[in-house]
């Protein structure tokens, strides 16, 4: 075989093994996507704060680590959709672009319903506490400036406190397509680089669960993981995971969640390449309309859900008056918080996750924003 010959068709092998993997990421996507819509769940039954039996218990209590799924899965799914497109400068700016009319319009709206409701609450309601008008202000522009998990406004809590991931989230997508076009073929050994340098920031602060000071170093360590998998992924694309094996990681991962948490971030790495690969009943499951759902309404979920707490909380406890140890009355507490939280969050995500980011990106991307939805962001 002549060398012109040998070489195009190696290049053609490599383009139907790329465009199979293609193929059975996109699908697999959707078993990723159930994760997300379970744990922003479990991560409401953590903040309600209650004394229920149904939160006191180690899988809740150590829900704040489902937010490292949430990056690893974006670092995944950004990886997979955008490492080949971001070459130059103007790629780019045009990924970040995408990114920030993806996040914001949510994050904004978001942030100024938590806003509005704590200035009506503290001067015309009961509050414990009063917070001034120059700290709320303070906290909104920290917040809307993404960049409320760095400590340059100081350690405040966010306007609503779970938008630091979204910060976080930002500056890793910020770092991250820096490195695919500043450094090309060398992406890799300086993503590795930032890497090993959040590992040994966290080992040096001494605590993992970073939020509104430096949660922006554990959402890219944890982002980085996902970039890991998707090059693991491309590799080894013929691999597949039966039922037994879905099973066994989750049955390990949550004796992690009850003896050693933080290798969470790790597991949900490996969680994600076992899954984009699952072909067993765990798999089955996630793919059901009811938890596909779920998954496609979730990160309007993860930013609606302190809202909902404030109201339902004010309702049954300082209206109603209703006794918090009651087991009845915690159950009824945290049934109308998840349930209304999904169904806000399903004309949120309809109107302004989608709506908007349509009438920002333009009439021609409206079809590739509903299909990405899902799949291309935290959570």
């Amino acid at each position: 075989m002549r060398p012109g010959i040998k070489k195009r068709s190696i290049k053609l092998i490599h383009l139907i093994l790329y465009n199979n993997y293609r193929m059975i990421v996109k699908k697999r996507i959707r078993t990723l996507d159930g994760f997300r819509g379970i744990f922003a769940l479990m991560i409401i039954l953590d903040h309600a704060n209650n004394n229920s039996f149904l939160t006191k218990n180690f899988l809740v209590k150590n829900a704040d680590y489902f937010v490292d799924y949430f990056f690893v899965l974006s670092g995944f799914v950004i990886s997979y959709n955008y490492t080949s497109k971001i070459k130059s400068f103007s790629s780019y700016k045009d990924f970040i672009k995408k990114r920030l009319i993806r996040l914001y319009p949510l994050l904004l709206y978001t942030s100024l319903v938590y806003l509005g409701f704590k200035i009506l609450w503290q001067h015309f309601g009961k509050a414990n506490a009063v917070e001034s008008f120059r700290l709320l202000f303070l906290k909104l522009t920290e917040t809307l400036s993404l960049l409320n998990s760095t400590p340059l406004f100081g350690n405040l809590e966010s306007i609503n406190y779970p938008s630091w991931s979204i910060s976080s989230e930002m500056i890793s997508y910020t770092v991250f397509g820096f490195a695919l076009f500043a450094f090309k073929k060398n992406a890799t050994a300086v993503l590795s680089i930032i890497c090993l340098g959040c590992i040994l920031f966290i080992k040096l602060k001494g605590f993992y669960l970073l939020t509104n000071d430096f949660g922006c170093i554990r959402g890219l360590f944890c982002f980085i993981l996902g970039y890991f998998v998707y090059l693991l992924s491309r590799k080894l694309t013929t691999i597949q995971f039966t039922s037994p094996y879905e099973l066994v990681f989750l049955f390990v991962l949550l004796l992690f969640f009850k003896y050693d948490p933080l290798i969470l971030p790790i597991l949900f790495a490996v969680g994600i390449y076992i899954f984009i690969n699952g072909k067993g009943v765990v798999s089955r499951f996630l793919e059901t309309r009811q938890i596909q759902f779920l998954g496609r309404i979730s990160y309007s979920v993860y930013l609606n859900h302190a809202i909902v707490l404030l109201i339902i909380q004010k309702i049954f406890f300082n209206l109603l008056k209703s006794n918090p140890s009651s087991v009845s009355v915690n159950i009824s507490y945290l049934s109308a918080t998840i349930l209304l939280t999904i169904v806000y969050s399903y004309f949120t995500h309809k109107y302004i996750e989608v709506g908007v980011s349509n009438l920002l990106r333009g009439p021609g991307n409206k079809k590739s924003i509903k299909q990405n939805a899902t799949s291309d962001s935290l959570p």
